[in-house]
């Protein structure tokens, strides 16, 4: 898999994808948050 692959071969991979993949879960929650306040 890519994830694996990519934590494996990128020093500090693990700690990168922690990073991004919480840094897109707040981007998404920004945008569902602001949608939520357009359809409202």
């Amino acid at each position: 898999m890519a994830v694996s692959r990519f934590k494996s071969n990128i020093d500090g991979g693990d700690e990168i994808f922690t990073a991004l993949t919480e840094a897109v879960a707040a981007a998404e929650a920004d945008i569902d948050a602001g949608m939520s306040q357009d359809l409202n």
